[in-house]
């Protein structure tokens, strides 16, 4: 670097310590004198000048000529020329709770410059493929890239050394990267405050986030528009498998344009591989307080919906009492565990929650409805998770749906023992048999479960420990917890598999690892499961948007919905859904034992804007489409730009209920409610 010039001290927060200099030829972000980040040796700031291959080329570059060191704040200055004309460039840089703030500004005087891309870019002084961009990247996605390229997006040197993608994408707007240097772990984070992209030449076009490994550094990478993955430039993902054409995101300006960036720099050292996306994380909700729950429903009146459409799948005959996973009109008449059906969670829910209708009526249905599901059939694999009240017939068994569905029924047990209501004898006998499977399979030397679906099992055997008292039930939670840590916490393979309709990271598996993290540290109060809960937590929030993305007009917009505090799917599944409800409450209870005043008040957010949407029988569909993807089977030929703003509200699944039903529950277990 030349001369120094000027610096802003050292800030250290939540265990994070960054510096910024200013040089004459750029920037670099330090901590204990470490240069993790800096600016381009091309230049601080970069204009592209022509666009090709559906990529910026031919760019310009410049560099500060008057930097101002002011008490609160570092401004530089300086001019990028042009082939039509010259642009001045002023950043201000500050302290922002554990970031460093820049406000950069553009200004265009020329003329009119066709195909022009603005880029902000800073440099890792190391190759990483260690990348997580929220909901989107999760140290690569090596489980959901080893099942097909097409299904999601990589980074590495060798399959994709360049990624980037619209910040409506992105759930937390930030990439962050995790390396060594020497004998040190550090993580280094780009965050952005989204946004539509000015005198853009295509309708809806946002500025993007990345980054880009080459030999001997990793680029964070903010653009005015230009997307990539995969080694396709020009396309985005926006299907279950496949890719649409995303092209010419380039800009139009004309003399006197003005355009503004926000972003921050967050870092630190690293107290494990694995963990270093945990300060970006830190430092996102502080950039961003998630936590106004400002025009959301309230509590009481979503769960009042939620309660109503409940009590409309719940169907009895000669031979069945339960709540179907359809609509009694749909042709599949089918009560189902676990998964989208979760025909066991009213058995548990309904017994906090008979304030809202009769309660005679409700002690029915949680007697006659968990009696039904004791006649689940066992098999080779533990029991039958799917019944035709048609052909009188039990059919499926996955792991996963066993696991949620043995989760609510032990919970239902807990809870039926507290208040001596219910006869639990034929649930006893039931749910022992199918923990004493489990707990079996667990324990067998040779179990290899190929995902984190079978983190699910963890809570429910923790539980059964809890309830019948049997040594070899805790044996086997343990054996979860630790498998799943020990698999996991390093990120190598992150969390994934926890959803049934698709394969790779997601946030379902996350929630397992948390579930079962979490249980084991309820059984042993062993801190090392409370701090593999942290992390998992961690991952799981990552799903969790903590903006408002701006809609295009369509139904979303129609609504004036608001994408604060719900979850994005998964890599894979690039839409919104409400499934995030289902752990808000251990969410809150993470908070409670760490102190963490984030965690309860994003609780109440997660929870309560989820609500938007019910309509007035209580129904709500899901698949929210707030960025070009659609999981709907389409044309290749539709238009992507059409995706975003909709939703699939005929989609009615029973598990878009019984989760709010569920949570809701809980909360009340835990003397939470009405928020």
């Amino acid at each position: 670097m030349k001369r120094y010039i000027a610096m802003i001290g050292m800030f250290a927060c939540s265990g994070y310590a960054i510096d910024i200099n200013v040089f004459e030829n750029g920037v670099n972000f330090t901590e204990d004198g470490e240069v993790l980040l800096q600016s381009s040796a091309n230049g601080l700031w970069s204009i592209a000048q022509d666009w090709q291959d559906n990529r910026p080329t031919d760019f310009a570059y410049g560099n500060p000529t008057k930097i101002e060191k002011r008490a609160d704040c570092i401004i530089a200055e300086g001019k990028v020329k042009t082939r039509t004309g010259v642009w001045t460039i002023k950043d201000v840089y500050t302290r922002a709770s554990d970031s460093i703030k820049c406000l950069r500004r553009f200004i265009y005087n020329g003329k009119d410059a066709a195909k022009v891309s603005l880029k902000n870019e800073f440099v890792i002084p190391t190759e990483t493929e260690k990348i997580l961009i929220p909901s989107v990247i999760y140290y690569g996605n090596p489980s959901g890239f080893k099942h097909g390229a097409n299904r999601v997006a990589t980074f590495s040197k060798k399959d994709s050394k360049d990624v980037l993608f619209e910040e409506h994408r992105i759930s937390m707007p930030f990439v962050c990267a995790e390396f060594s240097k020497g004998d040190k772990l550090y993580s280094v984070a780009l965050h952005t405050i989204p946004t539509k992209a000015s005198f853009s030449n295509k309708n809806d076009q946002w500025w993007t986030l990345g980054a880009s490994v080459q030999d001997g550094s990793t680029a964070l990478i903010s653009t005015s528009g230009a997307v990539a993955y995969n080694n396709k430039w020009g396309r985005v993902k926006s299907l279950q498998l496949q890719s649409h054409n995303y092209p010419d995101t380039y800009l139009n300006v004309r003399d006197g344009a003005i355009i503004q960036k926000t972003f921050y720099i967050s870092a630190g050292k690293c107290d494990r591989e694995g963990s270093g996306f945990m300060q970006a994380v830190d430092a996102s909700l502080n950039i961003f307080q998630p936590f106004s729950t400002y025009g959301m429903p309230s509590y009481s009146e979503i769960v009042k919906s939620k309660f109503k459409f409940a009590q409309s799948r719940y169907d009895e005959g000669a031979k069945h009492s339960g709540f179907l996973m359809f609509p009694k009109d749909f042709s599949k008449k089918h009560i189902v565990f676990g998964w989208c059906g979760q025909a066991a969670a009213m058995g548990y829910a309904y017994q906090h929650l008979t304030s809202y209708g009769d309660s005679s009526e409700i002690q029915k249905r949680v007697q006659k409805s968990l009696d039904f599901l004791t006649n689940a059939e066992f098999f080779d694999g533990g029991f039958r998770t799917r019944y035709d009240i048609v052909s009188d017939k039990w059919s499926d068994g996955d792991t996963l749906s066993q696991a949620q569905g043995l989760q609510n029924f032990l919970m239902a047990i807990s809870s039926a023992k507290k208040s001596g209501k219910y006869d639990t004898t034929k649930w006893e006998i039931f749910t022992k048999k199918a923990c004493d499977f489990h707990a079996k399979r667990v324990l067998n030397p040779d179990w290899n479960p190929v995902s984190t679906n079978e983190g699910f099992l963890g809570s429910p055997l923790a539980l059964g420990y809890k309830i019948f008292n049997d040594s070899k039930l805790k044996e086997a939670a343990l054996k979860v917890a630790d498998y799943y840590a020990n698999r996991h916490l390093s990120m190598k393979e992150s969390y994934w598999g926890g959803t049934l309709d698709a394969i790779g990271e997601d946030k379902e598996g996350a929630w397992a690892g948390l579930q079962a993290f979490l249980a084991a540290y309820d059984i042993t109060q062993d801190k090392k499961y409370l701090s593999y809960a942290k992390h998992a937590a961690y991952v799981v929030l990552t799903y969790t948007v903590v903006w408002n993305i701006d809609m295009p007009s369509g139904r979303l917009s129609d609504n004036a919905f608001k994408t604060l505090g719900w979850t994005a799917v998964s890599p894979q599944n690039q839409h919104l859904d409400v499934y995030g409800v289902l752990y808000t409450p251990q969410l809150y209870r993470l908070g409670k034992i760490l102190n963490d005043q984030r965690l309860l008040r994003l609780s109440e957010v997660m929870f309560r804007t989820c609500g938007q949407l019910i309509d007035e029988n209580g129904s709500q569909g899901e698949q929210i489409q707030q960025t070009n993807f659609s999981q709907w089977k389409v044309n290749l030929d539709s238009d992507v730009y059409a995706f975003r703003g909709g939703y699939a509200e005929n989609w009615t699944v029973l598990w878009i209920t019984a989760h709010f039903l569920n949570a809701a529950a809980q909360f009340e277990e835990l003397g939470v409610s009405n928020f």
